[in-house]
């Protein structure tokens, strides 16, 4: 399909669920539930569902490789279905960024997210559309960094991030229906 949008969450799998590096799970969840698109298929090293937002055709991603291996998975991804790197939103945690935060990009680095990291590798660029969730309350020492993304929020934390996830998925939806710039101009 010429037109299928990809939407990665990344995330790692099993006893990690609900941490702060699952944010980009959960607004897949939250597309999942608002679009009725079952993420439950087993293809790409991922987690994926096929359906569509507002009539366009998307694909909903969550590799299962772990954080530090999803480029595996969107690579796979991007060569099956021979997907333009504009047709692409990989949405991730940024422990750079306050709790709350949505930045959207065109392209960029990987700012130190192995995530990111990983898909810069894999797909041998850096230019398509992220979207990075802020999840610190403030500038920790790199060497807390991996126990901090690792944990789970705490209760007042979850209750501010759950709405970020509402925003992050319209953020999105309108990234499929209108494109990058519109989503940035809105929620940036």
């Amino acid at each position: 399909m010429d037109d299928l949008t990809v939407i990665v969450g990344l995330g790692n799998p099993g006893r990690y669920a609900r941490t702060r590096h699952n944010v980009g799970y959960e607004v897949v969840d939250v597309l999942s539930r608002q679009w009725n698109i079952p993420v439950r298929a087993r293809k790409h090293h991922a987690r994926t569902g096929s359906g569509e937002i507002e009539g366009r055709p998307v694909l909903l991603v969550k590799p299962e490789t772990y954080m530090n291996n999803s480029g595996q998975a969107v690579q796979s991804v991007r060569d099956t279905h021979r997907l333009p790197a504009e047709r692409l939103l990989v949405i991730c945690d940024d422990i750079h960024l306050s709790l709350g935060k949505i930045r959207l990009r065109r392209n960029g680095s990987h700012g130190g997210q192995n995530g990111l990291r990983s898909i810069i590798e894999g797909l041998g660029t850096q230019d398509f559309p992220r979207m990075r969730l802020g999840i610190a309350e403030a500038d920790l020492p790199p060497e807390q960094w991996v126990d901090f993304v690792l944990s789970k929020f705490t209760e007042e934390e979850r209750r501010v991030i759950a709405d970020v996830f509402l925003l992050a998925a319209e953020a999105a939806a309108l990234f499929v229906t209108e494109g990058i710039e519109s989503a940035m101009n809105k929620y940036n």
